[in-house]
């Protein structure tokens, strides 16, 4: 799975992927040529090309394909309600209420050469002078930010820390509206800058799926999602759920419908491992390897009493295991070893920055910032029993 949390357009006008703020860049070959560049709620990258028109592509290393009627736009972000907001050839705000609409113009909207929503739901503008300027919403009025500095483009991590592309055309972080500026050594150069927040998907306690963008978004409830234990998103972009019947079925994306997999046998949860295979939780609580989706379940000595299983980035095995207690294990071949303090847990993922998410035996979501780190609640994150992180996908 791809670690990538920041894509930036370069001065050459193309994509270039960041895995952390002090990463190093990679260019994105054939990427070109976009002005800026947001990534929707469904994980499909929204770019602004040079010739101020719209374009879509499904993956970072796919192909631009033109938006229709996406007339004369300078940058766009998608709100939290899935809205577009745009800011059109005039430097004025438009609403737009998805990639296939039509833009309405936003009245008393200013001068602003690009826009983005906070987690607070308040709009965060660069202006037509390159300062920063804070919006309550949508409707209201535009305040300078002091000490803003000269900034092209601005974006929102998950931590609340913005990361501005500066008039030099590096990387600048500030800890929220109110901080101050902070040189990212070696981060030229780019024009415009956007972070990718986790994509979340959970299983609610009434074995529904659900999605989330964010850790402080709110759940979404997928329709169709029928019963569902446990699900994991593949390297391809696909979903693989652990149905009511214990049965595995794989599913093209969040929207798309439930396909049974053939010779799935008696599965409790299951996870697709860097090298392709899968590592599967049976009936009887112990871990079984399968080469790919056509293949049969293999049984693996030793694997003890475990719930659900994940794989980390260091190619350790993350698990819980039978007293929902987190166990790791140095990979399929290995023994388990108790994490301490780990509290009741149903399941558990890794986001990309290496960040802990677990579903809680209270069906609330808590983070970890490392295996021995301390759980974080977070607030209004029920009712789930199961969690799982979306990927950017590279191809």
């Amino acid at each position: 799975m791809s670690k990538v949390q920041i894509i930036g357009v370069g001065t050459d006008n193309q994509l270039y992927t960041r895995g952390k703020v002090n990463g190093n860049w990679t260019l994105v070959p054939g990427s070109g040529s976009v002005q800026s560049v947001t990534m929707l709620a469904d994980g499909t990258l929204l770019g602004v090309g040079t010739d101020h028109q719209l374009y879509t592509r499904a993956r970072v290393n796919g192909r631009w394909t033109l938006v229709p009627n996406s007339a004369t736009v300078r940058s766009v972000t998608q709100m939290q309600d899935g809205t577009l907001l745009g800011v059109g050839g005039d430097y004025q705000l438009y609403t737009r209420p998805g990639v296939q609409g039509q833009w309405t113009l936003v009245p008393n909207s200013a001068t602003v050469r690009s826009v983005i929503q906070l987690q607070d739901g308040s709009l965060l503008g660069v202006g037509g002078d390159y300062q920063l300027y804070t919006r309550p919403g949508v409707q209201g009025t535009w305040t300078v930010v002091p000490n803003s500095a000269t900034v092209l483009s601005v974006t929102e991590l998950e931590d609340g820390t913005l990361l501005a592309a500066g008039a030099d055309h590096q990387l600048y972080t500030r800890r929220g509206v109110q901080g101050q500026w902070a040189l990212v050594p070696g981060s030229a150069s780019v024009i415009a800058v956007t972070s990718l927040r986790p994509s979340l998907i959970g299983v609610g306690t009434d074995n529904q799926l659900y999605t989330r963008t964010g850790i402080k978004g709110q759940w979404t409830l997928v329709p169709n999602s029928a019963t569902v234990l446990s699900v994991t998103e593949l390297e391809d972009g696909a979903l693989l759920g652990v149905g009511g019947d214990h049965q595995l079925y794989t599913r093209p994306g969040v929207q798309g419908q439930w396909t049974l997999v053939q010779n799935s046998a008696t599965v409790r949860a299951v996870a697709q491992l860097r090298d392709g295979s899968l590592l599967g939780v049976g009936g009887d609580y112990q871990l079984y390897t399968r080469a790919s989706l056509q293949d049969r379940w293999t049984l693996v000595p030793n694997s003890a009493t475990v719930r659900s299983v994940t794989e980390l980035e260091d190619g350790s095995l993350l698990g819980v295991g039978g007293d929902h207690q987190l166990y790791t294990r140095p990979g399929v071949q290995g023994q388990w070893a108790l994490v301490p303090n780990s509290a009741t847990i149903l399941s558990v993922t890794e986001l990309a920055d290496g960040t802990l998410l677990a579903a809680g035996g209270d069906n609330q979501l808590y983070t970890r910032a490392s295996v021995n780190g301390p759980w974080v609640l977070v607030p209004g994150s029920g009712s789930v029993i199961a969690v799982t992180a979306q990927h950017v996908h590279i191809s």
